[in-house]
């Protein structure tokens, strides 16, 4: 009996072993053009009506000797396309630097509502002009390509495409020159497209990108609605102006040779103050790194004409070495102060007049000349928060204006950010605000502005 039961138990398997072996054949293809057999496959998803495809970029951005990092991985779910009615839905996480970015995206109605940061925006969009925002779903043109390989694995088939004869269109700035290009595109067994790569290195000036995408898509059926509350919401007419902010915040704390001009002025009519900053930053990443901040104050009173009371003071960090000299009186040197120290306290500076996305009411841009004119306006908090500080820095006291003041009103505030058209690196900033102050029935100005000039040294 015990026999009887291996011999059956034996046949079982060899049953099993051949419908696995049918099984395999039918669901396994031989691939004998492999240029052929990959645009098949992409074809698929090039007029997709619904799709999901995971995004995963990274970017650096190199010249002398400094280098900047972005790394993001995105998730797009659309569906409706070709339709009346497109829909988009996106997650991302991005990294710039030590920078996070959060960022949701929801596409209806012609309009795209998001979060970045924890923060709400609306923008009207044409579809067309939204989903031009991400790479394509499918990364590779294989006519791009003059040479086009593949091998078999158990996972399907990995095709390789090199020699280009151009970069993809996507992936560069007009006028890059290409250095060299890469794309890899992975079937499953079936011959369907699982997965496609890019990598590419080009230069522009004396500028180098390297830049590697990868980009899984899967065809679904729909996206999930998400219902919309409109009225959570900031319409701004500048999508992207908010993660502008954030890529600057992290382009800046990479920074380890650059040079920063910054003024702020701030004065109040009512006591007839006036207070002048002028600050020099001057980092270098050569050895011995390098930091040196220069600080100019002065005060004047509109009742005391002629009369300027001015404080300087020079710090400078060598070789880990931190020295401080005030006014005229020679050099002290300080060892608490270390080199971790320094580094936070120039990015500070550097990052002191870049707005935060949760303070925008509406964010516009122009480009000219190879730069990008990016224009916001700020909320009624953004005013409070500013001449909350100038009390604080002019008077030491924060909540003088709310003590003293029975009203007031903001009759202007703006913050405007220039930033290099090819890179994203900011060229300057500048905050402007005044508002009126009623104090014992009597109006009073209290105005501040804040520019800063960035030189990335080399670039």
């Amino acid at each position: 009996m015990k026999g009887k039961k291996l011999i059956i138990a034996a046949a079982a398997l060899a049953a099993l072993l051949v419908l696995g072996t049918i099984f395999l054949i039918r669901n396994t293809m031989r691939i004998d053009d492999y240029t052929a057999a990959y645009k098949e496959a992409a074809a698929v998803f090039l007029d997709a009506e619904a799709a999901t495809v995971t995004i995963s970029k990274k970017l650096e951005t190199s010249f002398e000797n400094q280098i900047f990092y972005e790394d993001s991985t995105q998730v797009l779910a659309f569906d409706g396309m070709g339709t009346s009615n497109p829909r988009g839905y996106l997650t991302e996480t991005t990294a710039i630097g030590s920078q996070r970015v959060e960022i949701t995206e929801n596409y209806t109605g012609g309009s795209v509502y998001f979060t970045i940061n924890g923060s709400n925006f609306l923008t009207k969009i044409e579809y067309k002009d939204y989903f031009s925002r991400f790479v394509p779903i499918v990364l590779l043109d294989a006519d791009l390509y003059q040479c086009v390989t593949g091998e078999q694995d158990e996972a399907g088939f990995i095709i390789t495409f090199s020699q280009p004869t151009a970069a993809e269109g996507w992936a560069v700035e007009s006028g890059a020159t290409l250095v060299n290009a890469q794309g890899t595109a992975y079937l499953d067994r079936t011959g369907a497209l699982i997965k496609s790569a890019y990598a590419i290195t080009y230069k522009k000036g004396n500028m180098t990108f390297r830049k590697t995408v990868t980009a899984s898509p899967t065809l679904t059926s729909s996206v999930t609605d998400s219902p919309v509350d409109e009225a959570l919401y900031t319409e701004i007419n500048y999508l992207d102006g908010p993660k502008l902010l954030e890529r600057v915040s992290g382009y800046l704390m990479q920074a380890r040779t650059v040079s920063a001009s910054y003024s702020d002025t701030g004065y109040f009519q009512a006591f007839g103050d006036r207070r002048q900053q002028n600050i020099a930053i001057n980092v270098f990443a050569y050895e011995p790194w390098s930091v040196s901040v220069g600080t100019s104050v002065s005060l004047t009173n509109d009742g005391k004409i002629g009369q300027i009371d001015t404080s300087r003071k020079k710090e400078i960090f060598s070789d880990g070495i931190y020295t401080v000299s005030n006014n005229a009186d020679d050099p002290v040197a300080d060892s608490q102060v270390t080199e971790a120290e320094m580094l936070r306290y120039y990015r500070n500076l550097l990052i002191s007049t870049v707005m935060l996305p949760q303070y925008i009411t509406q964010a516009d841009i122009l480009e000219e000349g190879g730069v990008l004119h990016v224009d916001f306006s700020g909320s009624e908090t953004f005013a409070q928060l500013i001449s909350s500080n100038v009390c604080k820095i002019m008077y030491q006291d924060e909540n003088l204006l709310i003590d003293l003041a029975q009203s007031s009103t903001v009759d202007k505030l703006t913050y405007a950010l220039k930033l290099d058209a090819l890179t994203g690196l900011p060229l300057a900033s500048a905050i402007k605000f005044q508002g009126t102050y009623t104090i014992g029935g009597v109006p009073y100005s209290l105005q501040f502005t804040a520019d800063q000039t960035y030189d990335f040294v080399g670039y």
